[in-house]
């Protein structure tokens, strides 16, 4: 019997994961969560199956589900149109020593600083 990793509720969104008695991890996917995560099987060469209707089963090695993880880690690539654009920073007047401060697409505070300021 596969052993269960994760235990979603039905209906909640969750990616169902299992090992099964060969030791292959299995996740089974319906197709807008495959949308969201195909993203996530980039280098990873494998083929799921469709033995539910609407449910996609995908089985991997242990190496291949490091590599989804890794690549789930490190999110969603960029897209033009899908991710928002950074916030431009308020722009101080010139010469008034002001740090200007921005956020890039993935959240991360951007500081602009000159060389006199960084030292």
């Amino acid at each position: 019997k596969p052993k269960e990793l994760e235990q979603p509720e039905s209906g909640d969104g969750s990616i169902q994961v299992s090992v099964d008695e060969h030791g292959m991890y299995v996740l089974h996917l319906t197709m807008p969560q495959y949308k969201l995560l195909k993203y996530a099987f980039v280098g990873i060469p494998i083929k799921p199956s469709t033995e539910k209707p609407g449910i996609m089963t995908f089985r991997m090695t242990e190496p291949q589900f490091k590599k989804f993880q890794a690549n789930q880690a490190s999110g969603a690539p960029s897209q033009e149109g899908n991710v928002p654009k950074p916030k431009e920073p308020e722009q101080p007047e010139s010469g008034d020593g002001s740090i200007q401060v921005s956020v890039d697409e993935h959240g991360m505070y951007v500081l602009h600083l000159t060389m006199p300021q960084y030292k």
